[in-house]
This record gives C-alpha cells, sequence and structure tokens, in this order.
C-alpha cells in the first residue's frame, strides 16, 4: 500500500462493524465440505423487500448438497432493527446452507458526505477490503435466480479483475480511454477478489474520488469500469442476461453493442436464465396492481414490457418467504422504488 493511504486503509476496519449469524455451528464444516458462495448486496431500508425476494431466488435454487452461501450485506446507516430481523428469517429455513454477515457502514457512510457515488457503489467499491474472501458475486436486487451459482462461482478470471455482462451503454465513453466493447453493466458481477487486493486497485479509486478533472457523469457504473479496464471479461450470458421478451426485444441491444455476441447465443441463455437481470422496464416487475393484491391473478397487462414475462416468477419467490403480504403492501405504496 502507498504510505499516503496507510492510515485511510487502516481506519476503515475500525470504522465498520462486522456482525456475523448462523444457525449451524458447524457451519466451519459445511463450508469445508461444499463450494462455498459468496454474495455482496449493498442494503438500505427501503430497498430491503426488494432484496429479500432475489436473496430468496438464490437460497431456493441453491443445490442443498453441494453449496452453501454466504451473504454479505452492506448496510446503509438508515438500516433499522426490523429489516435485519426481516433477513436474518431466512436462516430459519436454510441453516445448514447459509451464513449472514452484517457490515454496519454507518461511520465509513460518513467519509463520503462530498463524493458523487451512491452510498451502494461506494460501500462496494470499499469490499475487497472489507471481506476476506478470494472471490465474490455482486447482485444488485432487481435480479432473479433460477439455478444453483456454484458454476458461475468457479469460474476462471483469465487474469481479469471481474467478469460482467456486456452493456450498450458503453458506446460514448471512448473520452476515457476505454475500449468500450469491454464496457459491464454492474448489476451482477463476479469480481476477483484477490488480484484486485494484490494490484492495489483502492488506490485508484481514491485517486479517481479525488480527482475533481476526471468527466464521469457522476456514473457509478462508468467509475467502475474506468477502475478496472482493461482487465475486465464477460460473463457467459445466462448470468446476468438483461429481461428480453426475444428477438425482437433484444435486436437492438446486437446492433448497438460493439463486442459481436450471436443472436442465438442470447436466445439460448434467455431460454435457460441462471440470473435475470431486470433492467428494461419501469415500472419494475415487483409492482402488482390492486387487484392483484386482492387476489384476483388477472393483474394489470402493461403493453410492450418485458417485465410482465416474469411478474409471475417474481411473486413466487415472494411467496416463498414468510413475509408476501408485508412485501406486496410496502411495494404497492412506495412506488417510487426503481
Amino acid at each position: 500500500m502507498k504510505d499516503k493511504y496507510k492510515n485511510e486503509f487502516s481506519s476503515i476496519y475500525e470504522q465498520v462493524n462486522i456482525i456475523s449469524y448462523i444457525r449451524n455451528y458447524k457451519v466451519n464444516k459445511l463450508k469445508k465440505d461444499k463450494t462455498n458462495i459468496n454474495i455482496v448486496v449493498s442494503l438500505n431500508s427501503q430497498y430491503t423487500y426488494v432484496l429479500m425476494v432475489s436473496m430468496n431466488s438464490v437460497l431456493l435454487n441453491c443445490d442443498k448438497d453441494k453449496s452453501f452461501i454466504t451473504y454479505h450485506l452492506l448496510c446503509s446507516p438508515d438500516v433499522n432493527s426490523n429489516n435485519i430481523t426481516h433477513l436474518k428469517s431466512f436462516m430459519d429455513d436454510y441453516y445448514n446452507n447459509l451464513e449472514m454477515i452484517f457490515y454496519n457502514m454507518t461511520t465509513l457512510a460518513d467519509t463520503r458526505k462530498n463524493c458523487y457515488l451512491s452510498k451502494s457503489t461506494f460501500f462496494r467499491l470499499y469490499s475487497p477490503l472489507l471481506i476476506n474472501s478470494d472471490r465474490i458475486i455482486s447482485l444488485d436486487g432487481d435480479t432473479l435466480t433460477f439455478d444453483d451459482l456454484s458454476e458461475m462461482y468457479n469460474l476462471n478470471f483469465k487474469d481479469n479483475y471481474v467478469l460482467g455482462f456486456f452493456d450498450i451503454m458503453s458506446n460514448d465513453i471512448d473520452y476515457l480511454g476505454i475500449r468500450s466493447e469491454r464496457y459491464i453493466n454492474a448489476g451482477v458481477l463476479l469480481f476477483n477478489l484477490k488480484k484486485v487486493r494484490e494490484d492495489k486497485i483502492i488506490n485508484k479509486l481514491i485517486d479517481s474520488i479525488n480527482n475533481k478533472n476526471l468527466d464521469l457523469h457522476k456514473d457509478d457504473q462508468t467509475l467502475l469500469n474506468y477502475l478496472l479496464y482493461p482487465k475486465i471479461g464477460r460473463l457467459p450470458l445466462k448470468y446476468g442476461i438483461f429481461n428480453y421478451e426475444g428477438k425482437s426485444d433484444f435486436g437492438p441491444y446486437l446492433s448497438n453493442i460493439r463486442t459481436k455476441i450471436e443472436a442465438n447465443d442470447l436466445e439460448n441463455a434467455l431460454n435457460n436464465p441462471v440470473i435475470i437481470h431486470h433492467v428494461l422496464c419501469a415500472p419494475k416487475i415487483w409492482y402488482p396492481n390492486p387487484s392483484y393484491i386482492n387476489g384476483n391473478t388477472d393483474y394489470l397487462k402493461r403493453d410492450n414490457c418485458s417485465c410482465m414475462k416474469y411478474h409471475n416468477s417474481w411473486h413466487f419467490f415472494a411467496n416463498k418467504t414468510k413475509f408476501y403480504n408485508e412485501i406486496i403492501q410496502y411495494l404497492e405504496f412506495n412506488k417510487n422504488i426503481n
């Protein structure tokens, strides 16, 4: 580490209170006998219910015989005891396959007062210093998982810092000196934390945040790409594919992205997805109409909205939690969550 960052790095650990929750106290043996899949998410109070559904889709599809999930939850200052209690309830059902580690980021959040980054991005960029793992999956709350993640977790990095799903937003950032056909979406990522630490990428992060001449359009995702370029690789498309309806929907993606991707590969991934990332519609799939809440499954049909394809899937995973009615009522009255 560079001397000028030494004190800042050492203070980060002191600023973050870390608490681990487990149900099965043979957790170390369970981790040893299974693939320990580390997943990081950023948590605030408003997004708790959405995140619960995304997490439940991961846990329901976890292969109980071969995978153990460790969730690392980076908590904003507004996260309250009720949020924690709701999330901890997952351990009642998955006690042989789940550990939850909560990181109280309140004090660290105070250090970003003059930073343009969102809290969630700010916290995740510091995760290589906080999380004791060589690799980690990063998931946004607007994702659904349909299969076990062990194969994804063990992908070969090939010297890359990160693997992700390529995004057409790359086309206007050549001014940063980035060959933007490697530009990735930040919603689903596999991080090579070991290499990120070894190459001291945190130094570049701090320099970038303090560099007032660096024009990143205050864009969290672009900063991530800027920090990790050129060692950015592509995830297999089935991990993190956007919520396309089909060929007519992902046609514009193929015509605008500068990395060559075959339509058949996209279609195969869409037909057999492991992770779907819902980025292509508003409102999001979790917003039911009142008739749906009252038990009428003939819910509002939104024309040309690819979210409708996964609406029932989202409600399936939501209904498998212990708080389905509470989740639906909260989201119905908080329509600004996106």
